[in-house]
């Protein structure tokens, strides 16, 4: 391994919360940065990496992560390269009330149901709680690695897919959970699409979140309980338990599905700032593109699976109980407050529409990129019998792209005005929601989250300084979750640093690519010191810290 006694960025041009377009030489020791000079004279054995004409800014956090689920893989160094490219450096995984913790082995195959999705390949639990997980993956992780504590996970651990938990259930659940919090976990996030976090109601959300309020630093973030016909209600649900607990909220890639709920965007953030305005400490994320993917299940009305996957696959063979079932989807608005109903949140066929429901994850390679309309017609069947061809030959697991996630369904549409909106807000952050199909299949914002908005926002529309972008990217994210000594280029904090040509600095967004083209612009990129890449080429550095709250 290479011996040098410091790192000195030379010449480069500064862009962070304390410096905007300011030439400056950063040098680093150890972990950390320990000058900041307009001139740094090179000594011997320092490592020199040249910075000059590049944007040097503090490495990005990426605040909405799976990563928990890919970190016991050792692919996961190669399945996240793409976002390393972007420059980021931190990830905050737990999100949308999924964690990979704590594992009760009585439910495991209840999780396992729930999280098929996220798994991308069959994992060895070598771990219960918090504290045994981080253990498993000190010292091999690529990224910075904090995390969120899911309410789906905790509510499986106790009772699996029960509707109704127990007052002994939520007293196992508050144990558990005060056991990831004193293990350094962030906070909590709730998932009220996906069962059993569906079942939650408002009451339940705010005992869970008093629990939590009571350790320093902590946030409730949320996939909220609906992003079409129940959007709003969601937002006011979330400001209810900021509101009655006191503690701080934030909502989850923000935009609705379906174009014609584009519109309400408007007034969901609206709804927000009034609420900042009488003390509720809430913001939220968006996604980069428009688009979203997550399970097939979501498809379907909690009811229909409720009693597992093997179940319902039998299930849906039967011509009464899927004719049922069709009936339903194409026909049923989900209510308010839909845990008085069924739980279902989203009909994303009556709010996308069938061409839009697309395979991005099959292990027939040959579907990929192909609406479950297209598969229809290939086939000379249905949509509603393509539907279940696919689900009997792909399984429950499949990913499936969502097109008009955002309200639009591309950037020339009318609508994307009302996105560009969400985005361009000062209390937006940006998130990548990056996952992958057994097949590694990933969505565009794995290779392009933090790039799109660069080149959207700053270098073309101009709607956006760099500096703000960089601003979000970093210190913004670093200060509402509490990542102590990271997001900025100061004297004494961690070396999380990324330097690119703002020039070259873009992304290539092509959604069901064979071979996903990487951001280009990107020179080098530090975490803790480590110049994981340096001149444009990964030097397969593990270099990724564990943050805790503490």
């Amino acid at each position: 391994m290479e011996k040098f006694d410091a790192i000195l960025l030379k010449g480069g041009t500064l862009v962070s919360k304390d410096y905007d377009l300011v030439k400056s030489d950063v040098l680093i020791r150890d972990k950390i940065i320990v000058e900041i000079s307009k001139e740094i004279y090179k000594k011997q054995n320092y490592k020199v990496l040249d910075a000059a004409d590049k944007i040097v800014a503090p490495g990005f956090i990426d605040i909405h992560s799976h990563i928990d689920f890919y970190q016991p893989f050792r692919e996961h160094r190669d399945l996240y390269e793409p976002l390393l490219f972007q420059g980021v450096t931190t990830c905050l995984g737990g999100n949308c009330g999924h964690s990979i913790f704590p594992v009760v082995k009585e439910n495991i195959n209840s999780f396992l149901d729930n999280s098929r999705f996220l798994l991308f390949d069959k994992i060895d639990f070598k771990w219960g709680g918090y504290k045994d997980y981080l253990a498993q993956i000190k010292n091999k992780i690529l990224f910075n690695f904090a995390s969120l504590t899911g309410c789906s996970t905790l509510r499986i651990d106790v009772a699996g897919f029960k509707r109704k938990l127990s007052d002994s259930d939520f007293k196992k659940m508050e144990q558990l959970l005060v056991e990831t919090l004193e293990s350094g976990s962030f906070g909590i996030s709730s998932g009220l699409m996906y069962m059993p976090g569906t079942f939650s109601d408002t009451d339940e959300l705010i005992k869970i979140a008093k629990i939590a309020s009571r350790f320093p630093n902590v946030i409730y973030t949320s996939h909220m309980r609906g992003y079409s016909y129940n959007f709003l209600e969601s937002i006011k649900e979330i400001i209810k338990i900021g509101r009655a607990t006191g503690i701080k909220v934030h909502c989850s890639h923000l935009g609705p599905f379906g174009i014609q709920f584009a519109p309400k965007i408007r007034e969901a953030i609206n709804l927000i700032e009034g609420a900042r305005v009488e003390g509720v400490d809430i913001t939220y994320d968006s996604l980069s593109y428009l688009g979203g993917n997550t399970s097939i299940m979501a498809i379907f009305p909690p009811w229909a699976f409720e009693k597992g996957h093997e179940k319902f696959l039998k299930a849906i063979k039967d011509n009464e109980f899927y004719k049922k079932l069709i009936n339903y989807i194409e026909n049923h608005i989900p209510k308010w407050p839909p845990w008085e109903e069924d739980g279902w949140t989203d009909n994303f066929v009556l709010s996308l529409g069938w061409d839009n429901l697309i395979a991005l994850g099959p292990k027939n390679k040959e579907l990929v990129g192909k609406s479950i309309k297209n598969i229809a017609e290939e086939r000379k069947i249905s949509v509603q019998e393509a539907l279940r061809e696919l689900l009997l030959e792909e399984g429950p697991g499949l990913s499936v792209y969502f097109r008009g996630v955002g309200g639009a369904l591309s950037d020339n549409d009318e609508n994307i005005k009302y996105f560009d909106e969400m985005i361009e807000n000062g209390l937006c952050l940006t998130a990548s929601d990056a996952i992958f199909s057994r097949t590694g299949f990933s969505m565009p914002y794995l290779y392009g989250t933090y790039s799109r908005i660069i080149n959207r926002y700053v270098k073309i529309k101009k709607s956006m300084s760099l500096k703000k972008v960089i601003e979000r990217f970093t210190s913004r994210p670093a200060e509402r979750f509490g990542f102590k000594s990271r997001g900025y280029l100061r004297k004494n904090y961690y070396a999380d640093i990324v330097v690119f040509d703002i020039n070259n600095y873009r992304d290539y967004p092509d959604i069901f690519a064979k071979n996903p083209k990487y951001t280009t612009g990107v020179e080098h990129v530090i975490i803790n010191g480590k110049p994981v890449i340096e001149d444009g080429k990964n030097k397969r550095l593990i270099a990724g810290d564990i943050i805790l709250n503490r």
